[in-house]
């Protein structure tokens, strides 16, 4: 029973979420009623609790990192079934007291019935423990049902109300409340649950109720997990950069399974996307993109929450060369940034303006004076990539510890200097001196230095001309 699935009603915060955590071990008490004769109500509890327990120390072992431990507590009341949920010591200080306990009460009619917040994570994490033990209880394969639940929850024409032959989901907006039900009697019909799964999938109704949307440009982070009906998704990297693995239920990749991936790529927009026309065909490849099976080690680490053999898989790759600093950046003068470049080769790189910022043979950008520029990288294969460069800043100076003032007068002892700090300074870029007077006073630091001395040679009045990054400061002074 590892695989949790949440019913997504887009008004809740519990929407589409795989939760990992785990059953912590048993209490000692059975839930198992004494070898009397039972009700109906009483065996389908214990039923479900015995599921529950079965697959307790397989949870553990998997998810034995994971923030919060959940326990099974005996059957109460006759009528219910509580799991409580205790976080480890670690994460105490973090989150404070434990959860409140989830109660799930089997009603006259056999169906599970259990009413939280909008916002308790823990109740609808747990719920979905419940359908995966009624889906291995009465389907012989909890995929089923965790697969159906995700399904009609997906499809519902309304998310404040969903309604299915064994599962049904309402919100309350005067409190904030929803109320989760799932049938645990006997009668759940394969059938009909195949009729539900055979035309769900990743089409355009269910991708925007999942809020999937277009990848970032560089967003190199990103990683997003969802399932629906018998599909499963894995979506790692960014818009130029992506893997994307679907999961499918069964022991081939069908049309319904073509449809998801081209319907996800369409919502996803990877770079090359309006030239995807996957055929089907597993492996195919074309322009910038690759479908093929991966192999096991190619699997990403968030299906190990259902077993991996039951699901047939395809793996899509988009490769596009693209800056990691991004399709834009901001500097101040003498700052830098580096635009490298990912998925390609760089032959050379250019600036439209380089008075501007520069950018040297390895990519690195240069700040030197306010305006805007574009870097351009230039591809082995001819491919121009352009990152847009606005410099907000120009350099300043400071004229002993003061800031310089043109229409000022500095006056200098014969004999002693002016000191001149340099804020914004690019690196590599060399400063350039002129004296109007050279004999009364001259600069004595080197080019490429931050503080600059004027020194006074003897009395009378010269004019420095101090340029940094190409922009001049005309400084006034007075030896006496």
């Amino acid at each position: 029973m590892k695989k949790k699935v949440l019913p997504k009603i887009s008004s809740f915060t519990l929407a589409v979420v795989m939760a990992a955590t785990c059953f912590s071990a048993l209490p000692s008490v059975s839930a198992k009623a004494e070898e009397t004769q039972m009700t109906k109500t009483e065996q389908i509890l214990n039923a479900v609790y015995d599921e529950l327990m079965d697959d307790s120390s397989s949870l553990m072992q998997d998810y034995n990192d994971e923030d919060a431990v959940g326990v099974p507590v005996a059957v109460i009341n006759n009528s219910s079934i509580k799991i409580e949920w205790h976080y480890k010591d670690k994460f105490k200080e973090f989150y404070g007291d434990d959860p409140e306990p989830a109660v799930y009460t089997l009603n006259d009619e056999d169906w599970f019935v259990c009413t939280c917040s909008a916002d308790d994570y823990w109740t609808a994490v747990a719920f979905s423990y419940i359908v995966d033990a009624i889906g291995s209880l009465y389907l012989e394969d909890s995929d089923l049902a965790t697969g159906y639940v995700s399904a009609v929850s997906a499809k519902a024409e309304s998310q404040e109300y969903v309604f299915s032959d064994y599962y049904v989901a309402q919100a309350n907006t005067s409190d904030g409340s929803v109320t989760m039900e799932i049938y645990a009697g006997d009668a759940w019909d394969t059938d009909v649950i195949n009729r539900v799964l055979d035309y769900t999938y990743f089409d355009d109704a269910v991708i925007s109720n999942y809020d999937i949307e277009a990848l970032d440009y560089n967003d190199s982070s990103s990683s997003y997990y969802y399932n629906v009906g018998k599909f499963h998704v894995s979506i790692e990297g960014n818009k130029n950069d992506l893997t994307m693995t679907v999961a499918e239920y069964g022991s081939g990749f069908d049309e319904l399974g073509c449809e998801a991936v081209k319907g996800l790529i369409k919502a996803l927009q990877p770079t090359g996307y309006e030239d995807f026309d996957f055929s089907g065909a597993v492996p195919e490849s074309k322009y910038n993109w690759s479908v093929y099976t991966p192999g096991e080690d190619q699997i990403p680490e968030a299906f190990s929450v259902f077993s991996t053999s039951k699901y047939t898989y395809v793996q899509v790759t988009f490769d596009s060369p693209y800056f990691t600093c991004g399709q834009s950046v901001s500097l101040k003068a003498g700052s830098f940034d580096f635009a490298f470049v990912e998925n390609g080769n760089v032959k050379k790189y250019t600036s439209s303006n380089p008075k501007v910022a520069k950018v040297t043979s390895i990519g690195e950008i240069r700040a030197l004076k306010k305006g805007k520029t574009t870097i351009t990288a230039t591809l082995d294969d001819g491919t121009k990539l352009k990152c847009k460069v606005k410099v907000t800043t120009n350099p300043t100076i400071k004229v002993n510890g003061a800031a310089f003032k043109a229409s000022k007068t500095y006056k200098i002892k014969k004999g002693k200097t002016l000191t001149i700090k340099i804020k914004g300074k690019a690196n590599g870029v060399k400063n350039s001196y002129a004296s109007s007077k050279a004999k009364v006073a001259k600069v004595t630091s080197k080019k490429d230095a931050e503080t600059v001395k004027i020194k006074g040679l003897k009395k009378g009045d010269a004019k420095i001309t101090l340029k940094v990054n190409g922009v001049s400061f005309k400084i006034k002074v007075n030896v006496v």
